[in-house]
C-alpha cells in the first residue's frame, strides 16, 4: 500500500493557449500525460468516507489497473491530505466493487474526468498542475504538491505555488468535485 501527502487547492478556470502556454513554456512543467478517469467515491452507513475531504475512492482509467483509495486529513486544513493506494489489475474492478457493497458501503457518486497532468520535482517533492475537465461541463485547474513525508511547509509551498498564478485571476472552488459534481446534479 502506498502512502503519500498531499497538500492541494482546486480552482475554476478556461483551459486557454495562454494558460497551457505558461505551464510548459515559463513555469517550464513537463506534460505526463493526458488521461480519462472515473472516480467512484463510496460511502459507509456511518458516512465516515465522505465527511469533508475524507473519501473512499475507486479511480478507473485507460491503464490496466484501478486504484482503490482512502483520504483523509492529516490535520484541520482541507487542503493536507493523507492518501493510502491500493492498485489492483483492471479486470478486479467489478470484483473489488461487489466486495465493499457486501461490507456496507454505497456509491456516492461518480465523476468522470478528462486530466491533462503536468509535473516538476523541486525539494523533495513532486509539484503537479491539473487540467481538469469534470463530466465534460466544467473546467478545473488543481495544484498539488505530493510528499513521502509531512512536511510542515507544504502550505506555505502551496501559497507560493497559487502565487504564480496571480494573473490569470483564478476562482478557488469551495469544494471538492465529488461534492461538485452531486451538488449540481452533474
Amino acid at each position: 500500500m502506498q502512502q503519500i501527502i498531499e497538500c492541494e487547492e482546486k480552482f475554476f478556470c478556461a483551459h486557454t493557449p495562454a494558460l497551457f502556454h505558461f505551464i510548459e513554456k515559463e513555469l517550464k512543467f513537463k506534460f505526463q500525460k493526458k488521461v480519462f478517469e472515473t472516480d467512484i467515491y463510496l460511502k459507509d452507513k456511518q458516512s465516515l468516507y465522505i465527511q469533508k475531504d475524507s473519501c473512499l475512492r475507486i479511480r478507473k482509467s485507460n491503464l490496466p489497473f484501478f486504484e482503490l483509495t482512502s483520504k483523509k486529513l492529516l490535520k484541520n486544513d482541507i487542503r493536507v491530505k493523507i492518501e493510502k493506494t491500493i492498485t489492483f489489475p483492471a479486470h478486479k474492478h467489478q470484483r473489488i466493487l461487489a466486495l465493499l457493497k457486501r461490507i456496507g458501503f454505497k456509491e456516492y457518486c461518480t465523476v468522470f474526468k478528462e486530466r491533462f497532468i503536468y509535473t516538476s520535482d523541486k525539494f523533495s517533492s513532486t509539484y503537479n498542475i491539473m487540467l481538469d475537465v469534470i463530466n465534460k461541463k466544467t473546467s478545473f485547474l488543481e495544484l498539488e504538491i505530493v510528499s513521502e513525508k509531512n512536511d510542515p511547509q507544504l502550505l506555505k509551498k502551496l501559497s507560493e505555488f497559487e502565487k504564480l498564478f496571480q494573473k490569470f485571476n483564478l476562482q478557488k472552488t469551495d469544494q471538492n468535485y465529488r461534492d461538485f459534481v452531486k451538488n449540481h446534479h452533474l
